[in-house]
């Protein structure tokens, strides 16, 4: 049976000014009683029976309690006299429990959390741990209590504050909330009798039970709980009461994710990496992630690691180079909420190779058993997740998984071809893709919903302008604003009706096959409408047969997007709306810069940016005749 205890005898010195001579327990936040908040979570938990460790003002507190009917729980008090420190407060209590009190859950009487108890009680009993650690990230690790973990969760070592100089963990921090079987303590029960003795859970007594061999197990979860014993820390805890971060902060409460490839996303691209030596963030990364962090979102790292199949990099290497990371993205603000690894390898034929690594599994991304992991351990709604990475078979996980996807321009920045999937959004880096996420998306997607007050299910959309104008981009925008009002969209690229390079001429229209464009058109006449079409892979510049499958059924809305959708006299005839998207040509200049650039062409884009205005502004503007323009600067979010 969970029996509570909440440690509410501070003072509360540091934040005197708030408390209006009360109790620290009894702060005020946003017009609810600290105390108050947390038996009211003790209670919503299942839990009946709640031992209040009381001190200064000791009157004050029961006096709340009372008036309030105990909040219909069974309410102790003990006054726990001299200070004796977390552990020693707690210690000394023991005999003063209920015989039915077999597991324990401490408090600290100023700590603001919405947790899902009885999911951290359950973690306790499946791993029939003695003692059970609440750890999280967080944005300063530098100065806060450290906890190691093994494969298992089983505590290894904890690391109080300060740390030796150059030290690297991983960013587990104790927030002080601990579940622990009352058993457990009872070979410390004597500490609590030496006098005056001050004992700290984190610095003394669950350090001396890892070593005497017991076991205690931390566990790791994004939910909110804060500390707040200064006035800072309470002013914070109250712009998260009013902006409701605190109240979806349980998991009880489904999470929107960005699922995060590692290497070429978060840091260098140095091949395999091996060693933490050559683990380097990328710029403004620690920026992206401090976004990420503050935006409520969590932040899901999800990468293969085949180096250790490879038997180029053990388990132990792997976590001092995860260590590395924690380490360097603390010291600048920032955390990783939770991070997921492969270890296997499908290929065979490496020195040092591990065999029972060396098998074709679900983790390895494009698999998607990484991510579903997250979202059983997180409650992650994939329907408002996101996907950010740097190769295609990142691409292609987000696709299997049905979150949306971003390709950053860093790393293989989606040129490794192995995979013939396009990206459902592009961005430059991973700063970029957080900005769009987290500011540019949402405001994008207000602006295409005002787009849908003539596209009705069934519908066929065409949007053209010139070649890097953000028509691939406003097509997606379309689609997910399409499905936030519950209409199913396709988006379809005309570049899967490119010419082989061999075979184009010298006009835009002669290098698409308008033919197959035209029987395109001519199929839309009926529904379900089958397609099977190649993939055009921009790299090697050529068509990957029947890559792309789809049925668009008869409510579904088709969007088509390319530099001559609005030229085809026969898609136009099928079309209900016609959009033509127009972009100021130093943008275009630069995008078409950025992808010449990642194609090995550097030397070689400005000729072709000139090339290709001479043969596509005539004809691609005629498409205005019969569309409506849109302006990209003033349409997207900037």
């Amino acid at each position: 049976m969970l029996h509570a205890v909440i440690l509410a005898g501070g003072k509360g010195t540091r934040l005197a000014s708030r408390l209006n001579g009360l109790p620290k327990p009894m702060a005020d936040v946003a017009g609810v009683p600290l105390l108050e908040r947390q038996i009211r979570a003790v209670k919503e938990s299942g839990i009946s029976d709640l031992l209040l460790l009381v001190n200064h003002k000791a009157e004050v507190i029961a006096d709340f309690c009372r008036a309030n009917d105990n909040f219909g729980l069974s309410i102790s008090f003990m006054n726990d006299g001299e200070p004796r420190g977390t552990a020693g407060a707690m210690l000394a209590a023991l005999p003063h429990l209920p015989e039915a009190a077999a597991d324990l859950l401490i408090l600290y009487g100023d700590t603001l959390f919405n947790v899902d108890i009885g999911r951290m009680y359950r973690f306790h009993s499946d791993h029939n741990a003695e003692a059970t650690l609440f750890l999280h990230p967080n944005d300063h690790p530098q100065d806060s209590d450290l906890v190691s973990l093994d494969g298992d969760c089983r505590i290894t070592g904890i690391h109080p504050y300060p740390h030796a100089e150059g030290a690297e963990y991983a960013n587990m921090v104790n927030a002080a909330m601990y579940i622990a079987r009352r058993d457990a303590f009872a070979p410390w029960a004597g500490l609590a009798l030496e006098t005056p003795r001050v004992i700290d859970f984190a610095k003394e007594l669950f350090p001396r039970m890892i070593k005497r061999g017991q076991r205690l197990y931390g566990y790791n979860s994004p939910e909110y709980i804060k500390d707040m014993g200064t006035p800072a820390r309470l002013d914070k805890a109250e712009r998260d009461v009013a902006s409701g971060r605190f109240a979806g902060g349980s998991l009880r409460t489904p999470k929107a994710a960005v699922f995060l490839d590692r290497d070429g996303v978060i840091n260098r691209e140095v091949g395999h990496l091996r060693r933490k030596e050559d683990f380097d963030l990328l710029p403004e990364t620690a920026q992206a992630l401090r976004s990420l962090n503050q935006s409520g979102m969590l932040s899901v790292v999800a990468t293969n690691q085949p180096v250790i199949a490879r038997g180029e990099c053990s388990e132990e290497g792997l976590a001092a180079i995860h260590n590395r990371m924690d380490t360097l993205l603390g010291k600048e603000g920032a955390y990783i909420d939770r991070l997921y690894y492969c270890p296997h390898h499908p290929d065979k034929g490496f020195a040092g190779e591990r065999s029972e690594l060396k098998i074709a599994c679900a983790c390895r991304k494009p698999g998607i058993a990484m991510l579903e992991q997250a979202r059983q351990d997180l409650n992650i709604d994939f329907t408002r997740s996101w996907l950010i990475g740097d190769r295609t078979g990142d691409m292609l996980a987000a696709r299997n998984a049905g979150v949306r996807s971003i390709l950053v321009r860093t790393g293989a920045a989606g040129q490794d071809g192995a995979y013939p999937v396009a990206p459902d959004y592009t961005a430059r880096d991973l700063s970029a893709a957080c900005a769009f996420i987290i500011d540019q998306y949402p405001r994008n997607i207000l602006a295409c919903m005002r787009l849908l007050q003539n596209i009705r299910p069934g519908h066929v959309v065409l949007i053209g302008g010139l070649a890097r104008s953000g028509k691939s981009t406003l097509a997606s925008l379309l689609r997910d604003a399409l499905a936030l009002s519950g209409i199913k969209a396709h988006k379809l690229s005309l570049d899967s009706f490119l010419r082989p390079v061999n075979e184009r001429g010298q006009t835009v229209a002669t290098r698409y096959n308008m033919d197959g464009i035209a029987a395109l058109a001519k199929g839309m006449e009926r529904r379900p409408l089958p397609l099977s079409l190649p993939h055009y892979e921009p790299r090697s510049r050529r068509l990957v047969p029947d890559a792309i499958q789809l049925t668009v059924e008869e409510q579904d809305v088709l969007i088509i997007e390319g530099v001559i959708a609005l030229n085809s006299p026969d898609l136009r005839a099928k079309a209900d709306a016609c959009l033509y998207l127009e972009c100021a040509e130093a943008t275009r200049r630069e995008r078409f810069a950025e992808d010449y650039t990642m194609r090995g062409e550097e030397a070689q884009w400005p000729a072709l940016f000139e090339q290709r205005e001479a043969e596509e502004r005539p004809t691609v503007e005629e498409g205005k005749l019969y569309a409506r323009v849109l302006r990209a600067e003033t349409f997207f979010a900037q």
